[in-house]
C-alpha cells in the first residue's frame, strides 16, 4: 500500500499520509463496491455538487477495470471510515495525478476550459512505422509505451470522468 502511495501522492501529501498513519489511520484496499459508491455520492453532495455518480454505470466500471485498472481504497480511524477513493490504474500509472493538475490550477483561480485531444494521420505507413520503432526503442529501455491519445480514448470510452 505504501508502494502505491508512493506512487500517487506529491511528496508534501505523502508526508501527512506518513504521518496520519503514525497517529492510527488505516489505509487499506476494499472490494466494497456499495460503500464506496454510497460515500462518494455523500461527498459531493455535501459539498454542492449536482451530479451523482450513477449506479448502473459505476457498477458496470467496477466489472470493467477492478482490480487490474481500478483500485478502491478506504481509510478508517477508530474503526471509523473516514475516506474512500477510486484510483484508475495501468501497470506504471495511476490516473489522480491529472485531476491534482487541474485542482492546483483552481486555487489560483485559473478559468479551466475543457479541450479536445486527437491526432490526424497523413500518412499511414509511416505513423505505422514510427509507433513500431518508438515502441522497439522504449523495450529495448524496459519501458511499455501506449501512445497517450490511444490511452485516453480507452478510458473515455468507459464513460467515466476522471
Amino acid at each position: 500500500m505504501e508502494n502505491m502511495i508512493n506512487k500517487i501522492a506529491p511528496s508534501s501529501e505523502r508526508t501527512k499520509v506518513r504521518k496520519a498513519i503514525k497517529d492510527g489511520l488505516k489505509i487499506e484496499l476494499t472490494d466494497d463496491y456499495d460503500l464506496v459508491h454510497k460515500l462518494c455520492n455523500k461527498t459531493l453532495s455535501r459539498q454542492n455538487i449536482q451530479i451523482s455518480i450513477d449506479k448502473e454505470e459505476f457498477y458496470h466500471q467496477i466489472k470493467e477495470f477492478y482490480p487490474n485498472n481500478l483500485l478502491m481504497v478506504k481509510a478508517t480511524y477508530e474503526d471509523k471510515i473516514e475516506a474512500v477513493t477510486v484510483i484508475f490504474k495501468d501497470e506504471n500509472n495511476a490516473y489522480s495525478k491529472e485531476c491534482r493538475i487541474q485542482e492546483f490550477k483552481k486555487e489560483f483561480g485559473a478559468t479551466l476550459k475543457q479541450g479536445y485531444q486527437f491526432r490526424i494521420i497523413i500518412n499511414p505507413f509511416k505513423y505505422y512505422l514510427f509507433n513500431t520503432l518508438i515502441k522497439i526503442k522504449l523495450k529495448l529501455k524496459k519501458i511499455n509505451y501506449i501512445d497517450p491519445v490511444e490511452r485516453d480514448r480507452k478510458l473515455s470510452e468507459t464513460r467515466l470522468k476522471v
